[in-house]
């Protein structure tokens, strides 16, 4: 039996299910600790999106360092080899200081050097993905991991079976707490909410400006830019533009209850394709125009969580290079005019989409506490 006093260390590249899972395991009487990039650039002028959430919640961080592996550059790699072993004995430092009775790793490259090091410890490993398919991290540490949750079914075919447990992606609670009925609102106007992301998409972003006089007749817009540097010179255009235009909001980046309210709002959403906005508006049942990031060497997962959406009925899917004003304006009018066939089944959110990952994943860390 494990000494109730022991943490629960968090590692990863996707904040938002670790916090989701960290608020339930809190409830539980644990302590979290969360491994994590101290600032958002090699620069280091920045602080990263999980340092500033740690600290405005309260939470325990350890900074780490690592390197990124080149999978198509097998010198870049090897370069980058004394960083990793660094890595590797800094996570091994913290294990042994900390004693955590479970890592729980959420993907990216940071989660490698921490489950290695749990692994070398005896530390209990648990993996959870949140894509439709499988980052390298986690397909590495699957082969010694206790456990791997995943998102969606179609993962599965990534990790050993004997492993595997299906418990949804962990939402926040002030997203899963604004899961009640729709359009009580009155506008004039259709709600379109976009959505850069937390880093930005700066083509999307600038496609908006240079439709605002004409969309500004006949759309209420509500746009999040992004917090990454490159956007502040939009989003101050933005802000210029938006005085001659009351039904334009635009938002540098919007926190989670702002993001649960502009949600509930919107007629329709669009978005890059991240595992977890896909699952949130799966989970709101909220039709969406998806633009995936191009696939550039990676595997391509945003595709995978966008097509997954649009087989289901959900999402309509647009290509970066088939982005223009044009293009996205033909989508959002053909989607408004068919709104109601743009939904998913009880049936469908209750198979595919589990309200309760976090509860369900953080029970999973506790089992053999």
């Amino acid at each position: 039996m494990a000494d109730k006093q022991q943490p629960v260390i968090l590692v990863g590249g996707h904040w938002s299910p670790a916090q989701a899972v960290a608020e339930k395991l809190v409830d539980q009487g644990k302590q979290i600790y969360f491994i994590g990039r101290r600032y958002s650039s090699s620069q280091g002028k920045t602080d990263s999106w999980e340092y500033s959430e740690c600290q405005r919640l309260g939470y325990d961080f350890l900074p780490l360092d690592s390197a990124r592996f080149h999978r198509h550059s097998w010198w870049q790699t090897w370069r980058e080899l004394p960083r990793f072993f660094r890595a590797c004995y800094r996570s091994w430092q913290y294990l042994r200081q900390l004693k955590p009775v479970a890592v729980v790793s959420f993907g990216g490259y940071l989660s490698l050097p921490v489950g290695l090091a749990a692994k070398l410890m005896g530390i209990r490993l648990i993996i959870h993905e949140q894509t439709a398919t499988a980052g390298l991290a986690n397909r590495v540490l699957a082969r010694l991991a206790d456990k791997v949750a995943i998102s969606f079914p179609s993962s599965q075919a990534f990790f050993p079976q004997d492993k595997l447990v299906f418990v949804g992606n962990p939402v926040r609670s002030q997203l899963l707490n604004s899961a009640v009925p729709k359009k009580s609102h009155q506008h004039t106007h259709p709600t379109i909410l976009v959505m850069g992301g937390n880093q930005g998409f700066a083509r999307l972003n600038r496609l908006i400006l240079e439709a605002l006089p004409e969309w500004c007749q006949k759309y209420r817009l509500v746009h999040s830019f992004g917090r990454h540097p490159e956007q502040q010179p939009l989003y101050q255009a933005a802000v210029r533009l938006a005085k001659n235009c009351r039904s334009y909001q635009p938002f540098l980046f919007l926190d989670a209850q702002q993001l649960a309210k502009h949600l509930i709002e919107a007629d329709l959403v669009i978005s890059r394709a991240g595992a977890n906005t896909c699952y949130e508006l799966a989970l709101l049942n909220q039709p969406a125009i998806l633009i995936p990031l191009e696939k550039t060497g990676q595997t391509g997962e945003q595709q995978a969580n966008a097509n997954w959406l649009q087989r289901l009925g959900l999402v309509e899917v647009l290509s970066e290079p088939q982005l223009s004003v044009k293009q996205l304006e033909r989508l959002i009018d053909q989607m408004l005019a068919n709104l109601p066939s743009y939904r998913l089944s009880r049936k469908q959110q209750e198979k595919y989409f589990p309200q309760d990952a976090a509860a369900a994943l953080a029970q999973l860390v506790l089992k053999n506490d």
